[in-house]
């Protein structure tokens, strides 16, 4: 399959942030396409955890963009959590970023 910068990904295996020998399946938003490889930051639905991260995105319920990114709850895009995954551990895309929240990521990795 092919994927494009912005699309909404389920990685079957990303590294735990306590331990990067420790995989979990999550939802995350591709940043880049590279060779064998994507880069892509966490997406969680643990919103209590924003206090833990530098930078984080808050995805609210009913809101357009949780609507084209397709995620079923309220979410955390955690920009903190950038990590490069092999495309053997990306199932599938399944929404894609709206463009505000385009925006919001971009004016995050400009500073």
């Amino acid at each position: 399959m092919t994927y494009k910068k912005w699309d909404v990904v389920f990685v079957s295996k990303f590294p735990n942030q306590e331990n990067k020998k420790s995989y979990s399946p999550k939802p995350a938003i591709v940043l880049a396409v590279l060779v064998n490889k994507l880069r892509v930051c966490a997406i969680t639905s643990q919103v209590h955890q924003a206090p833990n991260y530098k930078d984080t995105i808050l995805i609210k319920e009913n809101s357009q963009e949780i609507a084209a990114m397709n995620l079923d709850c309220e979410s955390l895009i955690v920009l903190d959590r950038i990590e490069e995954i092999e495309l053997a551990n990306i199932k599938f895309s399944f929404g894609t970023c709206h463009s505000n929240t385009i925006r919001t990521i971009k004016g995050f990795l400009s500073k």
